[in-house]
């Protein structure tokens, strides 16, 4: 528990809201109706591709920067228990996402509102982990090159 505590420590509150918000939004785009009025599944096309990336990024983007976190402070614990905090996010909020899409009063209206929740939190992540995912990316990555 003190690793979790001193990996929110780290990391700042920031990335906590930004996680929280990821949370509600991957419920969100987790709610996929099983069918809408016509009897067909919906779809989205090319928005359906932006949402994909925008989604990827975000996870990519906190669990980048939860590790450079822990990397910068030099914990070596606390940089894996950040890339597992951000994953148990995505997997309890899909597993939740895919309760409620049973459910046919709220998962049409998650549905419709998850666009506009994924793509805010993906600028919201955006706007305060870049430095540190630019950082992280020329140490690990751009410096081989």
């Amino acid at each position: 528990m003190e690793t979790l505590a001193r990996v929110f420590e780290l990391a700042g509150m920031l990335w906590c809201y930004a996680l929280a918000a990821a949370f509600i939004s991957m419920i969100a785009e987790s709610a996929k109706p099983a069918r809408n009025e016509d009897g067909e599944e919906p779809k989205r096309g090319f928005l359906g591709v932006v949402l994909a990336f925008a989604a990827m990024a975000t996870v990519f983007m906190l669990a980048v920067y939860g590790y450079w976190s822990a990397y910068i402070a030099h914990g070596y614990l606390e940089r894996f228990v950040a890339l597992g905090v951000v994953f148990a996010v995505g997997a309890v909020a899909s597993v939740i996402g895919l309760i409620l899409a049973r459910a046919p009063g709220i998962s049409p209206v998650l549905y419709t509102a998850s666009p506009f929740l994924t793509l805010g939190v993906f600028a919201f992540t955006a706007y305060f982990t870049w430095e540190s995912v630019r950082d992280a990316l020329e140490l690990y990555v751009f410096q081989n090159f």
